[in-house]
Parts: structure tokens; sequence; C-alpha cells
């Protein structure tokens, strides 16, 4: 079995420790290693199973089901597209098997589209699945063209049957379907690479990391990350956790300079329990961000354990603002240290800590249409307990009014007397599903539309 990406656990190392007062009055340790060692992400296994490139049929699609033999996360999937070159490809999923869901729009949910370059063997779909299953449960794909190119697959012998496994996933054979959902040709087999991981886990593109060398703490810290000159997915943080306790989240757009003693603007992503991983090694804040952040945006961070159990080491800085580490695509600065809920302000300090990110979105293409000035984006997307609309215009929105609809187009909510550019999305109202967001001006008139998935 191929694997995709292991990473390394920390390295055990001999340490000196001490203690110290820090700016929440408690006692943190530090310590400093005895031979050099670099703090990594917490070790997890990622996989994939293969079925076959023997192809001798096609069509624009295919339908088929996963099963989880143990709890896994479903993560992408690779497909054979019949002609090498350029091929435009979307992935839908649903909850339980396709089979009675074939020719049911309603019934599946777009992840995403992708522009790819077809090769002669598996062509990977950079389009992120993050599909938890619990052993024993089934999850339905359907990998399809926009009807302009072709995929391959192979006749089978029967819908369901186990066409390949290994010890954590199952592919099943399917039907060929033509897009976007009509003629279906039974059975079929995916000519496919489905790739997972433990459930807990989520590969990582690319990352950020600042210092595990801490000589402070507190609850939490607020920080700030420029984006560099491409789109960015700011996926998931490790910190450098003391103790253990719940753990929270916020982010907002734009910097955190002027906001740090009001939760006004800040949306919170989620709260997790957390076990330190060790003193000055990362721990992973089981949380995912998923943050698009267009190229040249900031986004503001707030981590912070909640005053009771967990709580952050950090490092004392020089500047406030100024850039401590940096990729080609994303800058992370020094902020301040937080007394939560929003109090305390020691500055500057360095957050410690490991930023996961990916170049370009990750999640559905969010821009459906729009007139010259105007534009929207959700942010997170996927949204699943907060979320906020951010319309760019040439004027601040007065009056203005926003209809968010489902997938057969019937309005589900309804946000009226928009003033100003920033509107706060009723998603606790919302099943889960994909949505589309169209803005109105004063007028009446529709001036951008933005997709999003509630999850």
């Amino acid at each position: 079995m191929k694997k995709l990406s292991t990473l390394l656990a920390a390295c055990a190392v001999s340490l000196t420790l001490s203690a110290q007062q820090t700016d929440d009055g408690k006692v943190h340790l530090s310590g400093s290693a005895a031979s050099p060692s670099s703090p990594s992400v917490q070790s997890f296994s990622c996989d994939s199973v293969g079925t076959t490139l023997a192809a001798g049929n096609g069509n624009d699609g295919i339908m088929f089901d996963v099963t989880a033999v143990q709890n896994v996360r479903v993560t992408y999937v690779d497909i054979k597209i019949t002609t090498p070159g350029p091929a435009k490809m979307l992935v839908y999923y649903k909850s339980g098997s396709h089979v009675g869901s074939e020719n049911t729009p309603g019934a599946w949910t777009l992840l995403d589209t992708a522009n790819v370059t077809a090769t002669s063997g598996f062509t990977h779909l950079p389009i992120y699945i993050n599909q938890v299953l619990t052993s024993g449960s089934t999850l339905g794909l359907y990998v399809t063209s926009d009807g302009i190119n072709q995929i391959d697959y192979t006749n089978g012998t029967a819908v369901g049957n186990v066409f390949s496994q290994d010890a954590y996933l199952q592919v099943k054979e399917g039907t060929g379907i033509d897009f976007p959902f009509g003629g279906t040709f039974t059975p079929r087999v995916p000519n496919v690479t489905v790739s997972y991981c433990d459930v807990n886990s989520i590969p990582s593109c690319l990352t950020d990391t600042t210092t595990f060398t801490s000589n402070n703490g507190n609850d939490g810290n607020m920080f700030d990350v420029t984006i560099g000159s491409s789109d960015v997915t700011l996926r998931r943080m490790h910190c450098n956790v003391n103790g253990m306790g719940w753990w929270y989240i916020y982010y907002r757009v734009g910097t955190y300079v002027g906001n740090e003693s009001s939760a006004a603007g800040w949306i919170l992503i989620d709260s997790a329990y957390v076990t330190s991983a060790g003193m000055d090694q990362p721990t992973l804040i089981p949380v995912d961000m998923d943050i698009y952040a267009p190229a040249g945006s900031t986004i503001a961070f707030y981590t912070t354990g909640n005053g009771t159990g967990a709580d952050i080491n950090y490092t004392d800085g020089t500047t406030e603002g100024a850039v401590y580490s940096s990729t080609p695509d994303i800058s992370i600065k020094e902020g301040k240290g937080m007394t939560y809920p929003f109090g305390g302000l020691f500055t500057p300090r360095v957050w410690n800590g490991i930023l996961e990110y990916c170049v370009g979105p990750t999640g559905v293409s969010q821009q459906i249409n729009t007139i010259p000035g105007w534009s929207a984006m959700v942010m997170p997307n996927p949204a699943s307990t907060q979320a906020q609309l951010m319309i760019t215009s040439p004027t601040v929105m007065e009056n203005g009014t926003v209809r968010i609809v489902d997938m057969n187009g019937r309005e589900v909510a309804n946000v009226g007397g928009v003033n100003g550019n920033v509107v706060s999305l009723p998603i606790e109202t919302l099943s889960s599903g994909v949505y589309y967001c169209m803005v109105q001006n004063a007028e009446g008139n529709i001036v951008c539309t933005t997709r999003f998935i509630r999850q």
C-alpha cells in the first residue's frame, strides 16, 4: 500500500527545567535541550485504496460507495480521465449509499470543482473531501466531468460488491452516470484511488513555524497573519500548550490591533479539550479552521484556554506587529499575551506554534457571478456554527439585503436592512448542504452571489 504522508513524532531529548513567574502570575516551566531538536507535528498516518486502471468503458462520471472498516477521514480521490490534457472535474458526496439517489441532485452536496491536467494514469483532484467515517458507515461519492471530458471505468459484477479494500476502507462497484444526474449504467467499477487518514489528522500542505523556546505564558495569544501574493486556506494550528483543558480559536478579518478588549467582530471557530504534548512541544488543536484568505489580506487569531485549565506558553518579543517568521506565502507577526477572555494585553509576545495552510482555496469555489466592483465571500467556509459574509463594494453597503437559497433555488433565510459590509449569517438555522448568498443593493438588484457549505 502506498504511504502518502507521515509526520514524525517529536524526538526525545534531555531537558533542564526551571520555573519562572509569567504574565498570568502562574508558574510556567521553561527548559533547554541538551542536544539540538526541532519540534515536529504530532505523528499520524495516511494511506490510500486503489482499484484498477483496466478501463474498458467510460462516461461523464461515476457514483460509488466507500465503507469504513475502521474509523477514518476520507481526504482525496484520484480518477482516471479518458483523454490526457485539460479537464474540469466535480466531486459530490452524500451520507450513506449512492443507490437510490442516482437521479436526485438534492441528495448530494457539491464539494468543489477543479480544473486539472489529466495524465495517462490516475489524475489527482485537488478537492479536499474531509468526511469522517466511523467503522461500518458508508459514504457515497460522485466524481464527474462537466460533460465535456469523460472518465474511465470498468464493467463490474454487481453494484455494491467490494472491489478493493485494506484494513481501513472498502471501495465498492458503482454506477456510470450521464452528467449531471442523467442516464445510469451498472455495474461499473470506478478507476480511482481513494485517500484517507486517521480521524484526528488532516494532511497539511505547508507549514510556518515560529518557535517553541518559551520564557513566558498566559491564558492565550493574539497575533496577525498576513498573506502573500497567493490566496491560501489556513487549516490548523499547533500551540505550545501548558496543562490540559478547554481551548478556543477565534479569528477576524483584519488586524487584532484595536480589537483586543471586546469580543465584537471576532468569530469563534470552535473549541476542543486538549492535553499538552509536553513542555515546548507542539500540541495539535483539533479544530478544522479552513479559513480562505485572499492574497494581500490580514487574518487575526486569538487562541486561548479558558483561564481554568490549559494555558499557553509563549516568548517575549521585540516589536509588536513585526514579522517573526514567514514563508513565501504567509507571515506570522509578534502579538499580545491575553488574559481570558479579552483582557491582559501583555506586549510584545511571540506565539509559539505551527500554522498549517494550503495555497489556494480548499473549500467550495466561492464567486458565482458579480458586477464590476462587487464581490463577497463567506468565512469560514465550510461553516458549522458561525459565519460572516464579507462584501467588497465600491461604497459601503446601505439598506441592502442578503438572501440565502438552497441548491433547488428555494429561499431559506433573508437578512434585510444591511448597513455595512460584514454580515452575520444565520448558520444555526440551516441544515447541512450547499447554499448561495445573493447580495442585493437598496434598489433590489443582485450585485454578487457567492456559494458556501453548511457542515
